[in-house]
Order: C-alpha cells, then structure tokens, then sequence
C-alpha cells in the first residue's frame, strides 16, 4: 500500500526566513519529519518560487525528509488519485490551496513560527498528525 502524501507549508509552519536572510528552523522540526517520515511520503509546498524552498530547505538541512517540492498552483496538475493527503499548515494561505484538492485531504493546522523560540514545536503536532493519517 502507497504512504498517504503529507504536504508541508513551509514558511511560517516549517521555516522563517527573517529580514537578515538567515533561515530559522522550527523547534522540533526535524524530529517530527524523521517520526513522520516513517508513516507518509513527505512534500512540501510554498507560496514562492519552487527553487525558493528547495534552496531554503538545503540551508535548513531538512531537504533529505521530502521527495517532492511543489508551488501552490502546481495543486492544480498534481491530481488527487494517490488517495487521502494531510497538510499540515499555519493557515495563513491555505485558502489558496484548497480548490486543487479535491475533497479527500485533511488540515493539520499548526501555530504560525516568525522565528520565536516560544512557539508550540513540530514534534506536539505528531499525533494529531498521524490520527488524520489513520482517520481514512
């Protein structure tokens, strides 16, 4: 059986990417992804250019967890006959995103990250994560 998809918002869910051009990394990003990865093919989305996040996520060290880096109109091609996805998103675009999926996708909404340290990290988003998953 293929592993549900698991799409990833990136900015201001997994990274901030601060006015010093430095990339912040969410708390607990990479273990979440490692947990995560076990369970779900993993992708991540962006608002911004494909080449953005792919460059981003190298600076981040977190480009070896996804297999794919999609923009959000690139929804409207990806198709939805792999079955159920998750996102997992702060929610700050997720109205753009939502038209391409058709209807069988759940919405892990997480607190927006601005590079704060006090902000809920990835890894408390886990299980509610791999009940969506487990929810189909």
């Amino acid at each position: 059986m293929n592993k549900p998809v698991i799409f990833f918002d990136l900015d201001e869910t997994l990274i901030h990417y601060d006015d010093d051009r430095r990339v912040l990394v969410r708390p607990g990003a990479q273990a979440a992804l490692e947990k995560l990865a076990k369970v779900g093919d993993l992708q991540v989305f962006t608002a911004a250019h494909p080449l953005y996040a792919k460059m981003v996520l190298r600076e981040s060290a977190l480009a070896p967890y996804f297999s794919q880096v999609f923009s959000v109109m690139d929804f409207a091609w990806y198709g939805r006959s792999a079955g159920l996805c998750v996102i997992v998103d702060d929610g700050a675009t997720l109205d753009m995103k939502i038209p391409y999926l058709g209807k069988d996708y759940k919405v892990v909404f997480v607190e927006p990250f601005m590079g704060q340290d006090s902000v809920a990290p990835l890894t408390r988003y886990v299980a509610e994560i791999k009940a969506a998953i487990s929810s189909r």
